[in-house]
């Protein structure tokens, strides 16, 4: 079926909007055109886009028969109609509910990420909507081992998750005016869009307000000028479907209107058909504004998506019902820490208040135990002021928090975004005061996911855990880079890297740190040495004070990154503060190396000294050779057993990893190179750092909670686990979740499941 997913890719995802309407408007109408895969100039337009997109060497007369082959021998093939073949493959009937095939469950996963799971269950041939709106899957088994005590969300951002992006949907659709000030949708493809999916709602509806020829000129519109004599009647139309569909689950009506279309396709006039098919297409792409595809990666591209997540609507309360309503339809979460961004009393009330009721009137007493985190904003700043006085005014919110009546509500700290911004040491303070005002308080923190080299990625982890003094029940979230197989990562995308020469002084310096904390052979130390003392040249040439600094000297100035960088003066003065928390007074190793007056000279030049910045910064070239990969191969599996023994879990979240980081499959995930716990049938991992499921950013990434888990499940089933090696596997990755969570037992509310 991977021809078919590529086929709706290149007639709808990947088609030119604007060419289309052209095409329609042209047309004469007395067969269909645009989206008839039988016409000659739409077949042609389709196939050579395929071998645009997938130059896999076919030849002609291959790919003719691969098209052929889907759309049949039939007099026209509407494009339409590959949503109906693919809903047949992929959902099950189940009453009034569709499942998805748990056999076929990664390649749906596929196909959703060319267009709307909305399309493909609207298009699935009933004469009735699906009561569920969230489609499961027809692994029952699995459902019961998740259902029967429950399971713990631990890492969902609040705001997107739910079905938040189709609220911004019906936002657009019924709420926004027509001259949107919006800039993403501020233009004349959304202006006709809206237009057209008002114009087709009125004709299922045998309700015609505007004639064909009044349609074709809104297609052919240039600009809003060529419009405007429609707006008055598109504003009432508008009004009124508003005033008939909100009464009912307003994110629902989108798939109630592909639903009422494609149950009357056939009826269609070839017009209509293309119309319909013309609005799909749209949709597909003004959709995956809001939710990420597996087209690319990155985390730039997931900011983009993520930063649009409330773009459209405006109150929180529809998002928080449909967050609420979202967990109870899968019926197996028991606790859930909400994560939020640092917020003032009053507006934390409000959102504790709102969220809470909205729990309330879909569970009733029995709804989940629910936790609050606040994760800081990583944000690039202009200089090492701007960024700590940003911190420190995100601070301060969390900590009135903290010393208020709301404090029973938060269970953590977190920090989120570009961690390529912000360098953990900015931090570890804070998070350390943090911890001072309320001792229970757990940490996690967003490290590991993004990262310019993988030892980089190691070293932030490495960081993270010393610098803020991680302790047992702690996490870490995402940790991409403990996954990650570097000889797989440098053959495919970091065989030669390039990073500043600041970066890599510290990697090496930190590299050869965790070789002599394993006792490893000494000779991968000398080499390390010797790198080290090579880039070191590089970066303090003309540098008298520092150009023969030691790597253990280096080592003690890394250290003293953990403590509030105010603390240190030029002349290299040892830091004193009342404030404990503005040192990492209870490392051991800290206080050794707060000592060397060299090493603290060197730590204020890190962060104010212009001049040693710039040395930094100069870029240099590393090719990843046998050597190097031995190295950090072993400082990987010595970090992983470190983290380990020390109790801290890692939060995976598989389809944000598999999108985000460089992943071209789910098998490739970094939550299975880190736990086999019972997996006999597959190779042992070097030890099982403790791990837990979660969705992330729901919306933005088209999952549940339950999904995450039947991904994981599937793919172990397909790469050569048994059964019920999966099947135990699953259950303590559900038990690992609850042990995992911020949220305490003692206060957990007692959750019965249907």
């Amino acid at each position: 079926m991977r021809n078919l997913e590529r086929l709706i890719r290149c007639a709808y995802k990947d088609a030119d909007f604007n060419n289309l309407c052209e095409r329609i408007v042209s047309a004469d109408y007395t067969d269909g055109e645009a989206f008839d895969l039988k016409d000659e100039k739409t077949y042609q337009t389709v196939k050579d886009r395929y071998l645009r997109l997938f130059p896999n060497n076919y030849s002609e007369a291959l790919l003719d028969n691969i098209i052929n082959e889907k759309i049949g021998d039939k007099q026209h093939f509407f494009a339409d109609e590959m949503f109906v073949k693919a809903a047949k493959k992929y959902l099950i009937p189940k009453g009034r509910k569709l499942e998805i095939n748990f056999d076929n469950l990664l390649e749906w996963n596929d196909f959703i990420n060319v267009a709307p799971a909305d399309i493909y269950i609207a298009a699935f041939p009933s004469k009735d909507l699906p009561l569920s709106f969230l489609p499961g899957h027809d692994n029952h088994r699995l459902c019961s081992t998740l259902k029967e005590k429950g399971v713990a969300e631990n890492h969902m951002h609040l705001n997107a998750s739910g079905y938040s992006t189709e609220l911004n949907w019906y936002a657009f659709i019924y709420k926004k005016p027509f001259y949107c000030k919006i800039k993403e949708f501020d233009d004349i493809f959304s202006l006709k869009l809206k237009m057209l999916r008002i114009y087709l709602e009125y004709y299922i509806m045998n309700e015609n307000f505007l004639s064909r020829k009044d349609i074709m000129n809104i297609l052919d519109a240039k600009d809003y000028g060529n419009v405007a004599q429609y707006m008055d009647n598109f504003r009432w139309m508008q009004h009124c479907l508003d005033e008939k569909n909100k009464n009912g689950q307003i994110y629902e009506c989108e798939r109630r209107f592909l639903k009422n279309c494609f149950l009357k396709t056939d009826d269609f006039q070839p017009l209509f058909r293309d119309l319909f098919n013309l609005y799909l297409t749209g949709f597909v792409q003004k959709f995956f504004m809001f939710t990420q595809d597996n087209i690319g990666m990155g985390f730039e591209k997931f900011q983009k998506c993520q930063a649009k997540k409330d773009l459209l609507f405006s109150g929180k309360g529809e998002l928080y019902k449909s967050i609420a309503e979202k967990y109870s339809e899968e019926n197996i979460v028991s606790k859930i820490e909400f994560r939020i961004a640092p917020q003032t009393k009053r507006k934390f009330k409000y959102i504790q208040s709102e969220m809470d009721a909205s729990l309330t009137s879909v569970y009733g007493e029995n709804k989940p135990n629910c936790g609050y985190i606040f994760h800081f904003i990583k944000k690039k700043g202009k200089t090492l002021l701007h960024q700590t006085s940003d911190i420190n005014n995100q601070s301060r919110k969390i900590l009135g928090l903290l010393n208020s009546s709301y404090s029973q509500y938060v269970v953590g700290i977190d920090a989120a975004g570009d961690e390529l911004c912000v360098k953990p040491e900015l931090y570890a303070p804070y998070f350390r005061r943090c911890r001072a005002e309320k001792a229970d308080l757990s940490f996690t923190y967003h490290v590991g996911e993004v990262y310019t080299s993988l030892c980089s990625g190691l070293r932030a982890i490495y960081e993270v855990i010393d610098f803020f003094n991680f302790r047992r029940g702690d996490r870490l979230g995402h940790a991409l880079a403990l996954g990650a197989c570097p000889r797989q990562l440098a053959q495919t995308r970091m065989e030669c890297v390039v990073i500043p020469a600041g970066e890599y002084l510290d990697n090496l310096a930190w590299l050869f740190f965790m070789l002599r904390k394993q006792g490893a052979d000494p000779l991968l130390s000398f080499e390390v040495s010797n790198r080290f003392t090579e880039i070191r040249n590089v970066i303090f040439e003309g540098r008298g004070d520092f150009c023969a600094v030691d790597i253990d000297t280096y080592l003690a100035s890394w250290r003293l990154r953990a403590d509030d960088p105010e603390l240190y003066n030029q002349e290299g003065d040892a830091p004193n503060s009342l404030e404990v928390w503005r040192q990492n007074g209870g490392n051991a190793a800290y206080r050794e190396a707060v000592r060397s007056e060299t090493a603290r000279k060197l730590n204020w030049c890190y962060f104010y000294d212009e001049k040693y910045k710039k040395q930094r910064n100069k870029e240099v070239k590393i090719r990843v050779d046998e050597t190097y990969l031995k190295v950090l191969s072993e400082c990987q599996s010595f970090l992983k057993k470190l983290i380990a023994e020390k109790g801290i879990a890692v939060e995976a979240n598989p389809s944000s990893n598999r999108k985000i980081s460089p992943i071209d499959n789910f098998a490739d995930l970094p939550l299975f190179a880190l736990n086999r716990h019972g997996l006999y049938s597959l190779a042992a991992a070097d030890c099982d750092v403790p791990v837990c499921v979660n969705t992330d950013d729901s919306a933005v990434f088209q999952t549940s909670l339950g999904m995450e888990y039947a991904v994981i499940a599937k793919t172990l089933l397909e790469n050569g686990a048994s059964a019920e090696e999966v099947y135990d596997f699953v259950e303590y990755l559900r038990k690992s979740s609850l042990e995992q969570s911020f949220v305490k037992e003692e206060n957990q509310n007692d959750c019965r499941f249907k």
